[in-house]
């Protein structure tokens, strides 16, 4: 079985201190920009507000970016489109000189290429608050050119929606990834933002350097500390399914129903008209059909269980088949498009009812005609189970369509 390795980029694979290179990237981004505003000393105090609310984003409908733009460009009353010449000038011919600030972990490039040969697949898990060309730029400093290696996924801010330590931003990975059902693990050098957060969602850690007598409060998976290069022969002495990772907290369940609307919109943003009604096999539904199904089971299944779970204090909850809908409603003939828009809608709501109950509401006996006794915790982890079922199948009906 495969493994799915999800790795920290900076002061992991590449070494170099955060704390000595951001204020010089600083420095040399705002003083290329000074030239287009007669107020250079807002840049910097402009860039590190914009960053903080990328830093606590929680909106799945906004890419990082958009959230960044929304808020730097006013602050400094710029149009998007003033700065942006300089701002390609900069990425091509200044940032690279940080790299003279930085080097390859000697263990990274061997660990990749080992890791790949036997098959495993690669995430760079960067905390997403640079654009694409600055961390391929980082890549390069690495010795692990994006071009060279076949990296699963890179985060970037133009395509996440959340960062680190927020725990969707690892759910949004794995939705994007096809959410794998094989063994994984969380690689990095930072407890709070690497090892703590893949832990509360119940993945397996590797903290680079780190304390070898560490253990985590509330451990769900395995984990050790250690060099870079001692990752593989760890790995090698768990039995793989010991690394399975365990999403079955309330943490987890509302991460995962989190990303969900981020992950569509990046799989939905290059569909073909002829794409969203190509079935998942010959009696499958097609695209159009399962996104409608998303939207009307948020609709008319969770909000309204989630409405009875909060206002009944022995809530009883009916089983409905959602799926004969397709047929009755005709989703075929629906736009697909539209349908997205209106569950992403009926997703935000979902989520501010979970996030409106109270510790009482967690501790009340749901009682379900098919599953008996269930605890709120239980109901949301079957919720998020069925979320991951139909990234699944989206997954294997948009990957082959790609490669066409």
């Amino acid at each position: 079985m495969t493994l799915t390795i999800l790795f920290d980029l900076d002061d992991t694979l590449l070494i170099g201190s955060t704390e000595k290179i951001l204020p010089a990237y600083l420095s040399k981004f705002s003083a290329h920009l000074s030239q287009i505003t007669d107020r250079p000393e807002k840049i910097v105090p402009a860039m590190m507000a914009a960053t903080e609310l990328m830093l606590h984003n929680t909106d799945p409908t906004k890419t990082l970016k958009e959230v960044f733009d929304a808020d730097f460009y006013p602050a400094m009353g710029w149009d998007y489109q003033a700065p942006q010449a300089l701002i390609e000038e900069f990425y091509s011919n200044h940032y690279p000189k940080l790299e003279q600030m930085t080097s390859p972990n000697p263990a990274g490039l061997e660990l990749v290429k080992k890791l790949q040969a036997r098959g495993d697949q690669i995430v760079i898990a960067t905390n997403p608050i640079f654009p694409m060309i600055a961390v391929d730029q980082r890549l390069d400093w690495a010795n692990l050119s994006a071009e060279k290696h076949a990296f699963s996924l890179v985060t970037n801010y133009e395509e996440s929606h959340f960062t680190k330590p927020n725990p969707a931003y690892y759910t949004e990975i794995l939705g994007k990834i096809g959410w794998p059902e094989n063994p994984m693990v969380m690689v990095g050098d930072n407890k709070a933002w690497d090892i703590d957060p893949a832990q509360e969602l119940g993945i397996a850690t590797y903290w680079v350097d780190g304390d070898i007598g560490y253990t985590h409060e509330e451990a769900r998976a395995p984990y050790h500390a250690g060099p870079l290069g001692g990752l593989l022969t760890w790995l090698d002495s768990i039995p793989e399914e010991q690394l399975i990772p365990d999403f079955s907290s309330p943490i987890s369940s509302t991460a995962i129903m989190r990303s969900i609307p981020a992950v569509l919109s990046s799989f939905l943003g290059d569909v073909s008209p002829a794409d969203w009604h190509t079935p998942l096999s010959k009696d499958g539904w097609n695209l159009t059909e399962i996104i409608c199904h998303l939207r009307d089971v948020d609709r008319e299944i969770y909000i309204p269980r989630l409405n009875q779970v909060k206002e009944n204090e022995r809530p009883f909850i009916e089983a409905i088949d959602a799926d004969s809908w397709a047929e009755e409603r005709n989703y075929k003939q629906q736009d697909g498009k539209q349908a997205f828009v209106d569950f992403t809608s009926a997703r935000i709501k979902l989520l501010e009812l979970i996030n409106s109950f109270d510790s009482h509401s967690w501790q009340k006996e749901i009682r379900h005609t098919i599953f008996g006794p269930l605890s709120l915790a239980e109901l949301l982890k079957i919720s998020a189970r069925h979320d991951k079922l139909h990234i699944q199948y989206i997954y294997e009906i948009l990957t082959p369509l790609k490669r066409n």
